[in-house]
């Protein structure tokens, strides 16, 4: 009977042991990964750096310009929530199967367990560059009916200020310069809710460089009616080469935050 007694007490000790290990593993963090990288088409994405990817062709995969679905709260083309900790990540060209082959760039950050993160790649294939932002987002509350909208500026070169249509120049955001980020600033999201156009322009002569439209009205999300921004935050990153003309001249798109 003792001898039963002791097994049965050494198993619980067993099974208390493993809970214990479990309530230890690691967590995850939130990263969106935005591709502003003039010059590229689209980027796989490896976080074991520059090793040779095991399935290239079945990689998570960033289009230029694209910021991802904002109908989406956990948008599957550019947020990852499978990683924590220190990650080393590196940006191959696609369509590129070689072992050889170089990142166009690549970058190390950490991410700690729960944070919410932002990784903006941009510059040139030849000269790329990376922004990386830890965010703290504002919380709204279910009485106010807003949403946070902030500016990040991926031109190089180039200085920027932000309007709504019909106001003043720098109503919105005074200056920004390159890789420089504006904080988040609630606006109304009620049920007359408003479209609103915000107008970028060059700091230094007020010449208009891109219009970004946010319609935060209801709308029906194909199972039913629905508001994408009330209580929710959003970037509009402005990206591009401000000496191009053509497929990678400046202009803007709107990221979601959570």
């Amino acid at each position: 009977m003792k001898n039963i007694r002791s097994s049965i007490i050494a198993m619980l000790c067993i099974v208390l042991l493993n809970a214990c290990e479990k309530n230890d593993t690691p967590g995850v963090a939130s990263l969106n990964i935005f591709n502003g990288i003039t010059g590229t088409g689209t980027l796989v994405t490896n976080f074991h750096g520059t090793e040779p990817l095991v399935w290239f062709r079945t990689a998570h995969k960033l289009y230029y310009g694209d910021p991802g679905d904002i109908a989406a709260y956990n948008s599957v083309r550019n947020r990852f929530y499978s990683y924590s900790g220190h990650q080393r990540i590196a940006f191959f060209e696609f369509p590129d199967t070689l072992a050889h082959s170089k990142p166009v760039t690549e970058v190390q950050v950490d991410l700690p367990v729960s944070s919410i993160n932002t990784l903006f790649l941009t510059g040139t294939t030849e000269a790329p560059d990376t922004l990386f932002l830890r965010d703290v987002l504002p919380y709204h509350p279910i009485t106010d009916s807003t949403a946070g909208i902030r500016v990040v500026n991926l031109v190089k070169g180039l200085t920027v200020s932000v309007n709504l249509q019909g106001e003043s120049g720098g109503s919105e955001v005074e200056s920004l310069g390159y890789k420089a980020v504006s904080a988040f600033k609630d606006h109304e999201v009620k049920k007359d809710a408003k479209i609103y156009e915000f107008e970028i322009r060059d700091k230094t002569n007020g010449n208009l460089i891109t219009t970004q439209t946010i319609d935060t009205r209801d709308r029906d999300i194909g199972y039913g009616i629905s508001n994408l921004y009330r209580f929710r935050n959003f970037t509009i990153i402005l990206f591009g080469d401000k000496d191009d003309t053509g497929a990678g001249a400046p202009r803007s798109v709107v990221m979601s935050n959570n």
